[in-house]
């Protein structure tokens, strides 16, 4: 283990959860970057599905894919540009 990782690994607080630590899973330099992509700020942003305007309203067999990549834009515009420390989840309405 590193010398950073040991230090963290020896406080009191991960002591006390350090027993529940998976075996399998083993400890590696790795570790803080995995930490550190799920201990992100969690934002929830409400997006309303009247604000989607796809190019076509009516919509027959062969447009559906065209309309759901649309869609698809849509949401991913929606998350997109809220930057890397913090991960947001879409609340559809």
């Amino acid at each position: 283990r590193s010398s950073s990782l040991q230090t963290c690994w020896e406080q009191p607080v991960t002591r006390s959860w350090r027993r529940f630590w998976p075996s399998a899973f083993p400890l590696t330099q790795q570790m803080p970057s995995c930490w550190a992509k799920y201990l992100k700020q969690i934002v929830v942003k409400v997006i309303h599905l009247h604000e989607f305007q796809p190019s076509k309203t009516k919509v027959e067999k062969n447009d559906i894919e065209s309309v759901v990549g649309e869609f698809r834009q849509f949401l991913e515009a929606a998350v997109d540009g809220d930057g890397k420390a913090q991960s947001t989840i879409l609340e559809i309405k």
